[in-house]
């Protein structure tokens, strides 16, 4: 097994020269500049990442967040379960870049995170009691449930079709939420299974 990038497993979003034909019927009802602009590629993935599209429909909005929210918040609940995961992780800073210093107990213990219940969230999620399972269940319920209260509508005036102006996207908390949850199960889960590989496959060459 070879330890590869993400960027380069990864397979694209696309769709095959075979299928132009049903994307143009498909993209039939819309008006030329929203074609247009419905098209356009982010070029800030840089040559060793595949390209994406600035834009997306409505429906695929929501099943993004909702596939970010799941993958993320159980990756976070196996991490924990399997002990990779420790309550100082959700408690230390220096997972995110920019975040003043913020902690995962800080945005949960936030008006925001006491809004949705959160505020003694970590200690469900590592709780030593007979019913530590359901705490953590619990907990891991509450953390979702918070996310999905928080998704939100954003409008983009520039289209005119309502299903690709509207947009869904998480309320500015639970995006920080998530995107700690995310960095620290890709550092202490994700990298140190990379890590471990990559000793592996060193120690079997040797």
């Amino acid at each position: 097994m070879n330890v590869k990038t993400k960027s380069i497993t990864e397979p694209p979003k696309c769709y095959l020269d075979t299928e132009v034909e049903i994307v143009d019927w498909l993209l039939d009802c819309f008006t030329k500049n929203d074609k247009k602009r419905f098209a356009e590629i982010d070029e800030s993935a840089g040559k060793t990442n595949h390209k994406k599209t600035k834009n997306k429909t409505l429906d695929c909005s929501i099943m993004d967040i909702a596939d970010e929210i799941s993958y993320g918040v159980h990756d976070l609940e196996d991490g924990i379960q399997i002990g990779m995961i420790e309550r100082d992780h959700l408690t230390h800073g220096g997972y995110m870049q920019g975040q003043n210093g913020k902690t995962l107990k800080d945005l949960f213990e936030s008006t925001w995170g006491i809004k949705w219940g959160l505020k003694d969230a970590i200690g469900g999620l590592f709780s030593d009691s007979n019913n530590r399972k359901s705490d953590r269940k619990s907990a891991i319920g509450a953390i979702v449930h918070a996310l999905i209260g928080s998704v939100d509508y954003a409008e983009d005036n520039m289209f005119e079709h309502p299903i690709l102006r509207l947009n869904a996207t998480l309320e500015p908390e639970a995006k920080q939420v998530l995107k700690h949850i995310k960095a620290i199960s890709f550092k202490e889960v994700m990298r140190a299974l990379e890590k471990l590989i990559t000793k592996r496959q060193n120690f079997t060459r040797n």
